[in-house]
């Protein structure tokens, strides 16, 4: 009988530790909890071993990487990253379920094969408030410093942590050469709109989940308006988009945003699907 799941809650050198000394099967599925400890001192050291543990973790799964979650909704909370060697892990769903982030990690066709989630105390992140920042920065260039992510054709990201900023985009995906689709929650869809969708030459879909109560529609406008520029450097030397999927809005938000789509000729570069995922 071969092992089918790992769970593992501790510091991260005791979790490298033991995953070194294991020899996992592809089949078998990892989550591991790292506890981050500021006043441990030396947090490059921690990350270092976050590096090497990704290394050894990807080596194990014998599979090119197609899915590829960053995780975190505010500062100071867990910051997590995950894998899938598959594009769709929930069968008969949407590619973008609205409640992906929230589903059962129990249930083993959901599970990500690899997923890492970087836990910081809360009276650490009081005290060290450059520590929600470090997190997020070193688990991107872990990120951009794999070859994994050559294969990633499913990026979806959820940050509420992190601004990205035009360079942390072109870092995350110069490489990335097979991605189709992007989901990002609304904070960082006008730097993604001015910036990525020129680097993602076989992008199909672009997903963007708003988060907000109230939405500000001249924000929703300025969104819109960055990504028809883009658009229209796009035509005729990239492939268009297949579709522009915007999630999280109730119905009375929803007309609003149809509204806006209708004024702004928005489809005329691209379909739009308010409510709805690729």
């Amino acid at each position: 009988m071969s092992l089918k799941t790992l769970e593992v809650t501790g510091h991260i050198l005791d979790i490298a530790s033991l995953v070194f000394r294991l020899r996992l099967l592809p089949t078998c599925k990892l989550a591991a909890t790292c506890t981050m400890f500021w006043e441990d001192g030396d947090i490059d050291m921690d990350m270092d071993m976050i590096r090497a543990l990704f290394t050894c973790l990807i080596s194990f799964l014998n599979k090119p990487v197609w899915r590829l979650v960053l995780h975190g909704h505010k500062a100071g909370d867990d910051y997590g990253i995950s894998l899938w060697t598959c594009t769709h892990p929930w069968a008969g769903k949407p590619l973008f379920p609205p409640d992906a982030d929230r589903m059962p990690c129990a249930k083993d066709a959901w599970q990500p094969n690899v997923q890492i989630i970087m836990h910081i105390a809360y009276y650490d992140a009081l005290l060290n408030m450059a520590g929600p920042q470090s997190i997020p920065n070193h688990l991107q260039w872990v990120c951009v410093n794999e070859g994994f992510i050559q294969t990633v054709q499913v990026l979806d990201i959820t940050d509420g942590v992190m601004t990205w900023l035009g360079y942390k985009w072109q870092q995350l995906c110069e490489n990335m050469v097979e991605l189709q689709h992007i989901r990002v929650n609304d904070r960082l869809r006008v730097d993604l709109a001015e910036v990525l969708i020129m680097l993602v030459p076989h992008l199909k879909t672009l997903t963007v989940m708003n988060e907000r109560f109230i939405p500000q529609l001249n924000e929703e406008g300025a969104f819109l308006k960055a990504l028809a520029r883009t658009l229209k450097l796009r035509k005729g030397r990239i492939s268009m988009l297949e579709g522009l999927h915007l999630q999280g809005y109730d119905a009375d938000l929803g007309k609003r945003m149809r509204h806006l789509v209708y004024m702004l000729r928005t489809e005329r570069l691209v379909p739009v699907l308010i409510g709805e995922s690729p």
